[in-house]
């Protein structure tokens, strides 16, 4: 669930966000829940809409007005947990918030199709709305300035999830050769989370094969099984891939993806890698 916190009214054209999903989405046939606005493009309403997802992975989406503020706990929790954000009066100051959630489909893939239906549809909203101050997104409990967001079709026009507005990263250590991070918000989608622990790398490197693993299984799904290695077999980046209960404290157990450098600590021999040059290397 996103939610756009506003200081002001918004409103949203159905027909021009229908047209703009049928156009991205050719798998699924979108239409939506105010029959007596179509064939004008032009209508506006501030009412609560159905988005209806009829297909593969189908399902409705709601963009509704709850009328009043989001819960100021869960304002300040991500405010906190959201190290890059910093427009925390904006977001403390608003008046009521829009939701936009939805969706009856189970499975990796409709996960997927959820996420970037989301993101798009907050998108266009945010850019016929100055009223909208900041995005929650509550998958994750971060917020996100509504500029970021936007920034984020070019993602969605790629096909991919844009994976710092879905998927938080924690921070445990930065010191280089024993770099420890962890995803937030990746279960919904696969099931578990990634984890790195003490990995004998630059935190650079680390982020490049975070980022790279976590686009990958958003593309693919959960196909990884434990034992096996992402990478060049026996390459320097070659990752291991061990399942087990997550290291780091969260709501409830979780099940973690432990991503280990062959040669880091506790490595075992790597099996052939199944996944080949994932990440373009010669």
């Amino acid at each position: 669930m996103i939610a756009l916190l506003v200081d002001g009214p918004l409103t949203f054209r159905p027909n021009q966000l229908v047209e703009l999903l049928n156009s991205l989405d050719e798998a699924h046939r979108w239409t939506h829940t105010r029959p007596d606005l179509d064939g004008d493009d032009a209508a506006i309403t501030d009412d609560t809409l159905g988005l209806i997802c009829e297909g593969p992975h189908g399902g409705i989406m709601t963009v509704m007005d709850l009328g009043q503020p989001l819960d100021a706990g869960l304002v300040e929790e991500a405010r906190v947990r959201s190290w890059w954000y910093g427009e925390a009066d904006r977001a403390a100051g608003h008046r009521k918030h829009w939701v936009i959630a939805g969706g009856r489909a189970e499975g990796w893939e409709a996960a997927v199709l959820r996420a970037k239906v989301s993101t798009l549809v907050a998108a266009m909203l945010i850019r016929d709305n100055p009223s909208i101050v900041a995005v929650w997104n509550g998958v994750n409990g971060t917020l996100f300035t509504p500029d970021s967001v936007v920034q984020d079709l070019g993602f969605v026009a790629r096909g991919q999830v844009p994976v710092m507005f879905w998927i938080f990263n924690a921070l445990h250590d930065l010191t280089d050769g024993n770099v420890s991070m962890s995803t937030g918000g990746l279960a919904p989608f696969l099931g578990y989370e990634l984890e790195f622990w003490n990995a004998p790398r630059s935190k650079e490197v680390v982020v490049e094969q975070l980022n790279g693993v976590l686009n990958y299984l958003l593309a693919m799904g959960p196909i990884i099984q434990s034992g096996q290695t992402i990478g060049m077999s026996g390459g320097a980046e070659t990752l291991r891939c061990d399942f087990g209960p997550s290291r780091t404290e969260r709501n409830a157990p979780t099940t973690a993806l432990q991503l280990t450098f062959v040669d880091g600590p506790a490595a075992a021999k790597p099996k052939p890698s199944f996944l080949g040059k994932l990440f373009g290397r010669a």
